[in-house]
């Protein structure tokens, strides 16, 4: 098999592997099938989530419009087309989010924007970002980020994601810290780039790059928590409670979706206070394959068996690779 296979993508032939079933891969939508059906995909994006909701999901502040009229928790948000109006709504919160209204990866999200200044910046990056011009800016909401993949309306991963970061040893500068932390980064998971937006929130943090970080001290590296720009995944699946749970699924249907990522704000996954923040068509599944703690999941098989309508068998002897 070519080296050169996305990790994305290396789940799904995996997963077709386990069940014995063929993979045709192409530039973006690949095929899987048997001697009796075939199904196509783009990597955790199928066939079977509908036009319509896929339409609302790509636009975040749609979205969240939607969620809300269907009484779902959501974030108080507002869609801006100037800065005067981006700055209005800052007035008002104090501490705020900005990002592209539409977008993935965490691409030009500024997360914690406490200062016109900061906020000016952030709003350049997020326009530049957005294929519309357009930017959302939301207020911002304390507590963990969590990332529920709801499959076929019924079953759950839940994977907790944390901000990249590095933690001191007592002898090593920063710089050397970020430069052992891209040495070791996953295929999917981008360098830690030495530029100005590192520099500020290292200044936010009272360091710079020649800080010999204290030992056991953590700094953060990204405002965002996501899994290609450095962070770190925990599965908690078997933690979330019934609550979010039964949300989440009731979102999933509400939305016509089969497959949908749901990101949630909440102090504490096991009970019921929180708030829905972005929809995904589109699912980033890696973490919950490879969680950097807790105990790996395999959506992508179940996104297979949705497809095959829950038809595959195991197949006896299979190998397969790891990212």
């Amino acid at each position: 098999m070519n080296k050169r296979v996305s990790p994305y993508l290396r789940i799904f032939i995996n997963a077709a592997a386990f069940y014995g079933i063929r993979l045709q891969k192409s530039d973006c939508l690949h095929k899987v099938f048997n001697e009796k059906e075939s199904h196509h995909f783009n990597y955790s994006a199928t066939e079977l989530n509908t036009r319509i909701g896929r339409d609302i999901a790509k636009d975040k502040f749609l979205s969240t419009n939607v969620l809300s009229h269907f009484g779902f928790p959501v974030v108080e948000n507002e869609l801006v087309t100037c800065f005067d109006d981006c700055l209005a709504f800052y007035k008002k919160y104090k501490n705020v989010v900005v990002k592209p209204l539409s977008g993935s990866m965490g691409k030009g999200i500024t997360v914690g924007v406490m200062s016109q200044k900061e906020l000016r910046r952030a709003y350049s990056l997020a326009k530049n970002s957005s294929s519309s011009q357009q930017v959302l800016v939301e207020k911002f909401i304390e507590g963990d980020d969590y990332r529920i993949t709801v499959i076929d309306n019924k079953e759950l991963f839940v994977s907790q994601r944390v901000p990249a970061h590095i933690v001191g040893t007592g002898k090593k500068s920063i710089k050397k810290l970020i430069e052992e932390k891209n040495a070791n980064k996953r295929d999917n998971q981008q360098a830690i780039e030495f530029n100005k937006e590192l520099l500020n929130l290292l200044k936010v943090q009272k360091v710079n790059l020649q800080t010999c970080l204290g030992e056991g001290k953590t700094i953060r590296l990204k405002t965002v928590a996501n899994i290609s720009t450095g962070g770190m995944s925990i599965d908690v699946t078997d933690k979330i409670s019934k609550h979010f749970a039964r949300k989440a699924i009731e979102i999933s249907k509400a939305l016509h979706l089969k497959t949908i990522g749901i990101d949630l704000i909440t102090t504490d996954i096991t009970g019921r206070k929180g708030k829905v923040i972005e929809i995904n068509t589109r699912p980033q599944l890696l973490s919950h394959h490879y969680p950097d703690i807790g105990r790996k999941r395999y959506p992508a098989r179940t996104i297979l068996q949705m497809l095959f309508n829950y038809k595959l068998k195991q197949k006896k002897y299979v190998k397969t690779r790891t990212i």
